[in-house]
């Protein structure tokens, strides 16, 4: 038995008790809004339609499905791809990099999402600069305030790089500002166009971690998660064809690996043959 806390965006269960994936990141499109320079996706115009989406909901024994892309709200069924997840008894996480979001869409999707997560990578000056969008750091601010005001749990995720490592105390501080309770710090994973930018720009864990903790003497509120992207099959993926894709795996074409579809396979045959139970289990039970 999980235990599913959506403010903090924890887990607490018994890991040797686990015979499921405990969460996959839905990739319901591959469209975007930005270009980032290390985004781990490579863009696709071709979309999965609802029918395909929620045939491949059915198929989903999990706890929880993080809904992200690419860019999620450049669905227009986005709504009902959310409402028909949470009928289902499933806990959400919409993951948006907030460029299209606005209070009246935050008021639909509400009632259908546990809690909310946007990218987030330093000050305005340098978010924008990876984003390649004057403009997107205000509009992730603009965002933070209306789920405080709307009181929709939020959590923020940066990816740190040389680039951006010393604008960590800026983006606490933002945490601390907004009542955001979770921040993830993502190594720089070696996919897509963060594979052109690897050999200039990665920081290892460790170094990502002295950094958390020399800033976090300036005061933290939130729950930091340093995310090490070297542990291979932590996350899994489940993308619009029904593909279920373990990531990092750097033996694999894209440090991807395919281990099964959904469209043919139910999600707990796929766990069967699943090669990194242990890393996907431990990333979620843990002590954050």
């Amino acid at each position: 038995m999980i235990n599913y806390d959506k403010k903090n965006d924890t887990y607490v269960g018994d890991k040797d008790a686990i015979d499921y994936f405990i969460n996959v990141g839905f990739v319901i499109t591959r469209k975007c809004v930005l270009e980032c320079i290390h985004c781990c996706e490579i863009p696709d115009a071709n979309d999965a339609d609802t029918e395909k989406i929620k045939l491949i909901i059915d198929k989903l024994s999990v706890k929880k499905i993080c809904v992200t892309g690419g860019e999620p709200l450049m669905r227009k069924d986005i709504v009902e791809i959310l409402e028909y997840i949470h009928s289902k008894g499933i806990n959400v996480t919409f993951s948006t990099n907030g460029i299209l979001l606005n209070r009246n869409k935050l008021l639909q999707i509400k009632p259908f999402i546990d809690n909310i997560r946007f990218s987030i990578y330093g000050n305005e000056k340098k978010h924008d600069e990876i984003t390649l969008k004057k403009g997107s750091y205000k509009k992730v601010i603009a965002c933070l305030k209306m789920t405080k005001e709307l009181e929709i749990p939020a959590g923020l995720i940066m990816t740190a790089m040389r680039k951006n490592l010393d604008d960590l105390a800026d983006v606490i501080e933002i945490c601390n500002q907004y009542n955001v309770s979770k921040l993830y710090l993502f190594s720089l994973m070696p996919t897509a166009r963060g594979e052109k930018i690897y050999a200039t720009e990665y920081v290892s864990p460790e170094i990502i971690s002295e950094k958390v903790s020399a800033d976090s003497q300036r005061g933290n509120k939130c729950v930091i998660k340093v995310i090490d992207w070297r542990i291979e099959g932590q996350c899994v993926l489940v993308y619009g064809n029904g593909d279920v894709v373990a990531q990092p795996s750097y033996q694999d074409k894209g440090n991807k690996k395919i281990v099964g579809n959904l469209l043919k396979e139910s999600s707990d045959q796929i766990w069967d043959k699943y090669p990194f139970k242990k890393a996907h289990v431990d990333y979620y039970l843990n002590s954050h």
